[in-house]
């Protein structure tokens, strides 16, 4: 058996590894998103356009 496939050969029922340096699976995404979609009024109108969709569901999901 040539030793450098031995190596790289993951174990039969050994769960797949994170990249070393990978981000925690459990910690929530990092996204930015405009500040008047969030409901803030920085709009030249003074304005906002709150999209409800990002603010309560993928809020939940995001930092």
């Amino acid at each position: 058996m040539d030793e450098r496939a031995a190596v790289r050969a993951p174990a039969p029922n050994a769960a797949p590894s994170a990249p070393e340096g990978a981000a925690d699976s459990t910690a929530p995404l990092r996204v930015g998103i405009s500040a008047c979609l969030l409901g803030q009024k920085v709009r030249w109108n003074a304005g906002h356009e709150r999209d409800s969709f990002l603010v309560e569901t993928v809020g939940r999901f995001v930092e």
